[in-house]
C-alpha cells in the first residue's frame, strides 16, 4: 500500500521533471550553457594547450585582487606633448588606464599641461619637458615606473629631442621597458644608436616612419614586395628589437619571429589610433614582462604584448566603427575599451557564483543524510521564476508589465549575456516527508 510520504515524494519528484522540461524546452541552448558554466569542472588550458597568440596574451594579463594595492597592476609614463600636440600623449595616457593600469603620468612641455589637466583628472601631468632640467625631473620618477610610452605629441623641436635623449638614456641604464611612437620614431631615425640593442623597446611605426627608420638603420629602400622579411631585417639590424610595422596587416618581428595581426577592423584612419595602440601596449609590456617567458609559452613577452595591443586596437576600431561609421574618432574608440574589460568583471562574478555553489553543495550533502529535504540549483531567467514566485508588480497593485522596463547594469552579476533576460540563480528546496526519523 502506497503511504502519503510516498505518494508526495513521487508527486514531488514529477513537478520537477516537468519543470526542467518545460525549462529546457523553452530556453533551450542558453540554459545549457549558463549550467555549463556553473558546474563545469574544466581547468584552465595549460600554456603547453594553448593554440594561439591571443590565448597567450590572456595569459600575461594579471587577475583582479582585492589584496593588490594601488600601483601594482601598472605605473606608466607617457614623454610628450607640446604646445601644438595635447590631444595624443592625452590619447595615449588614458588608454593606459582604460586597459588596467593604476597609475598613468604624462611628462609634457609647459605649455602642453593645463590643457592635458583638463581633459581629464585621471591624468598626473608634470609641466617639465621643456625645463632645463628636464631629464632630472623625470629621472626622479623613474624608479616609480614600470614602463615608458615615448613620442606621442612630442613633437620636433630640438631642445625637447635632446631632452628626450637624456630620458631614454636614463631609462635604458634603469632596464625600463620603453615603447617608441611618432616623433620619438623621428628621433630614432636620426640617432639609431639610442635603442641600438636594448631588447627591453619596442618600435610601432606607421607606413612613413618605417620607410624613413629602414633607410637610416639599414642605408636602403624597403622592400614593398616583402613586409615581413623588411620588419624582421630592420629588427635583427637594431640589434632584435621588437618592431611593429602597423598597417592594413600589423606585422610583428622580434628578429627571430614574425607574427601578423590580421584581426578585422575598419578602413577609418582617423588620428589618434596610434596614441590607444602605444598606452595600450605600455601596460601589456609590463604585465608580459611581469609574467615571464613561462606564461607566454616560449615567445618573447613583448612580441606576445604587441600582438596584444594591435588586436585590442583593432577590435576598438572594428565596434566603434560600427556604431559611428565615417565620423569615428579615437575618443570613441576609447570608449570602446570598456567592452574588452567586461571579460574581468564576467570571470570575476562566474568565481564568486561558483564558491557560493560550492557552500550550497556542501550543505546540500550534509542534509542528504537524514533524507528529509534536498536542494536543486537552477540558473534560470527571471521571467521563468516569476511563474513560480509572487510578482512584485502584482503585489504592489499593479498590473503587471505596466512598469518601466530596466535593463541590467553592465555590473549585473547575474546576467550571463546582452541578448537574454536577467537570469537569476534560483534555489528550489524539496522536502520529502517521512513516518520515520
Amino acid at each position: 500500500m502506497v503511504t502519503r510520504a510516498g505518494a508526495g515524494a513521487a508527486v514531488a519528484a514529477t513537478a520537477v521533471v516537468a519543470l526542467l522540461s518545460a525549462a529546457l524546452a523553452l530556453y533551450g541552448p542558453p540554459l545549457d550553457a549558463v549550467l555549463e558554466r556553473v558546474f563545469s569542472l574544466r581547468k584552465v588550458h595549460s600554456i603547453q594547450d594553448m593554440e594561439n597568440t591571443l590565448q597567450l596574451v590572456r595569459n600575461i594579463i594579471p587577475p583582479l585582487s582585492s589584496t593588490k594595492h594601488k600601483g601594482q597592476d601598472g605605473r606608466i609614463g607617457v614623454v610628450g606633448g607640446c604646445q601644438e600636440y595635447t590631444g595624443a600623449p592625452y590619447f595615449a595616457a588614458i588608454s593606459a588606464l582604460k586597459v588596467g593600469a593604476d597609475l598613468s603620468h604624462v611628462f609634457c612641455a609647459s605649455a602642453a599641461a593645463p590643457v592635458i589637466k583638463a581633459y581629464s583628472p585621471e591624468l598626473i601631468v608634470h609641466p617639465v619637458l621643456d625645463s632645463p632640467s628636464a631629464v632630472d625631473e623625470v629621472e626622479k620618477w623613474l624608479p616609480r615606473l614600470h614602463a615608458l610610452v615615448v613620442g606621442p605629441g612630442l613633437g620636433r623641436d630640438d631642445a625637447l629631442l635632446r631632452n628626450v635623449q637624456g630620458i631614454l638614456e636614463a631609462s635604458k641604464a634603469r632596464d625600463i621597458p620603453v615603447v617608441i611612437d611618432a616623433d620619438g620614431l623621428w628621433l630614432v631615425a636620426q640617432q639609431p644608436a639610442l635603442i641600438q640593442g636594448y631588447q627591453k623597446a619596442v618600435l610601432t611605426p606607421n607606413h612613413m616612419e618605417f620607410s624613413r627608420l629602414y633607410d637610416a638603420v639599414l642605408r636602403g629602400p624597403v622592400d614593398s614586395d616583402d613586409r615581413h622579411g623588411s620588419v624582421l631585417r630592420l629588427s635583427q639590424a637594431l640589434g632584435n628589437v621588437t618592431v611593429v610595422q602597423k598597417g592594413e596587416r600589423d606585422i610583428l618581428s622580434n628578429g627571430q619571429q614574425v607574427l601578423v595581426c590580421s584581426q578585422e577592423g575598419s578602413s577609418r584612419r582617423c588620428g589618434g589610433q596610434g596614441d590607444l595602440l602605444s598606452g595600450s601596449l605600455g601596460v601589456l609590456v609590463h604585465w608580459a614582462l611581469l609574467a615571464g617567458p613561462e606564461k607566454t609559452n616560449g615567445s618573447s613577452p613583448l612580441l606576445v604584448a604587441a600582438f596584444g595591443a594591435c588586436s585590442l586596437t583593432r577590435q576598438c576600431n572594428h565596434q566603434a566603427f560600427q556604431k559611428h561609421g565615417r565620423s569615428t574618432t579615437t575618443s570613441d574608440m576609447i570608449a570602446e575599451l570598456l567592452g574588452s574589460n567586461r571579460e574581468d568583471r564576467n570571470e570575476e562574478n562566474h568565481v564568486r557564483m561558483k564558491n557560493s555553489l560550492a557552500a550550497q553543495r556542501n550543505l546540500f550533502l550534509d542534509l542528504l543524510p537524514n533524507q528529509r529535504s534536498f536542494y536543486l540549483f537552477l540558473s534560470l531567467p527571471t521571467p521563468f521564476i516569476s511563474l513560480l514566485l509572487p510578482s512584485p508588480s502584482l503585489s504592489s497593485g499593479r498590473e503587471p508589465g505596466t512598469g518601466p522596463r530596466v535593463s541590467p547594469s553592465p555590473d549585473c552579476t547575474d546576467c550571463v549575456s546582452s541578448d537574454w533576460p536577467i537570469r537569476r540563480l534560483f534555489v528550489l528546496q524539496l522536502v520529502v516527508f517521512s513516518s520515520g526519523d
